[in-house]
């Protein structure tokens, strides 16, 4: 007997059982089969605009403008009231992961370029927001903030009239996802 032949026979006497390889097998493929199961029955789409009652969806856009104002005030309060040190750097990963199950109806925009337009625009609104009601370089913010001082200051001219809400609606997305990525004890740590 050669020596390969030796070390074969010596390789077969170590490894498991049929019985016990079924055995992995079927408990691997269940393992993967359960898992992807999972993933399949999570929704990764949720339509911002449905999120949003069908009663608010009626109203005039001042009556809107006022909600998502108070909206956007509660979370920066809730978010300033943590006391927070951490940077949005910091978060950035879990909040663009949440944020990526959200958009809009694309039916409802022109083209792709508003749709990207609008939501730059509020992603950019938001953190900025972020870092001055937690102070980030000396910057700050008064709360309650208005609309009015968004729409004149902030929100560019780019946007159209009948986006604002759609801008405003997604700071409040993403400020809602930046307090629940914020841990509830805040960490004091460098920025």
């Amino acid at each position: 007997m050669t020596n390969s032949a030796k070390k074969v026979g010596k390789e077969r006497k170590d490894m498991p059982k049929i019985n016990e390889l079924n055995n992995y097998i079927s408990t691997i493929t269940n393992n993967f089969n359960n898992t992807i199961l999972k993933i399949k029955d999570i929704e990764y789409h949720y339509y911002l605009d449905k999120l949003l009652t069908t009663e608010f969806n009626n109203l005039k856009e001042k009556d809107k403008e006022l909600i998502l104002e108070e909206l956007i005030n509660y979370y920066l309060t809730e978010i300033k009231n943590l006391k927070s040190q951490i940077s949005l750097k910091e978060i950035s990963k879990q909040v663009n992961d949440i944020i990526d199950f959200f958009n809009f109806h694309k039916d409802d925009l022109k083209d792709n370029i508003d749709y990207c337009s609008i939501i730059e625009e509020a992603e950019d609104i938001a953190s900025d927001l972020y870092s001055k009601v937690t102070n980030v370089n000396d910057r700050n913010i008064e709360l309650p903030i208005k609309i009015t001082f968004l729409k004149s200051y902030c929100i560019s001219s780019n946007i159209k009239d009948n986006d604002i809400i759609r801008v405003l609606t997604w700071i409040v997305l993403k400020l809602s996802v930046i307090y629940h990525c914020l841990p509830k004890q805040a960490i004091n740590c460098s920025r």
